[in-house]
């Protein structure tokens, strides 16, 4: 007996039937419809029938699809993902500041006359954004 109504929950849980669930609709102060899953407080409003539609089955052939990450998963998902740009970033304004360095220190090298002391510190500069 137990096993007959296991499986008939099971073929109900996985039969995809659609699922009522409350929703209420009312108008803003500004007079904007507004849909939510809880009625407000201090305003009538209209509770709708709503059903939702069936979850589409797996496609066997399919690869399993990965799971949506929450909580922290998530927050570290998203932060490497900034990190990686910000890394990006970083590299990109590091190659061009070197770029300019090397420029301001062949230009200072080749300037009549020239001044030591200035092209010591563009050296400085220039190690400083080009050191890899």
């Amino acid at each position: 007996m137990k096993l007959g109504a296991l499986l008939a929950f099971s073929l109900l849980a996985t039969s995809g039937i659609a699922v009522g669930a409350d929703v209420y609709k009312w108008q803003d102060a500004s007079g904007r419809t507004v849909f939510s899953d809880r009625p407000p407080s201090g305003v009538s409003a209209q509770k709708l029938g709503v059903r939702a539609a069936p979850l589409p089955k797996a496609d066997a052939s399919a690869p399993a699809a990965r799971a949506p990450l929450t909580g922290a998963a998530a927050l570290k998902a998203e932060s490497d993902a900034l990190n990686g740009k910000v890394d990006a970033y970083n590299k990109q304004v590091r190659a061009e500041n070197c770029r300019n360095a090397r420029g301001n220190v062949e230009r200072l090298q080749s300037a009549k006359p020239r001044n030591d002391a200035l092209v010591q510190s563009a050296l400085a500069v220039q190690k400083e954004w080009c050191a890899e």
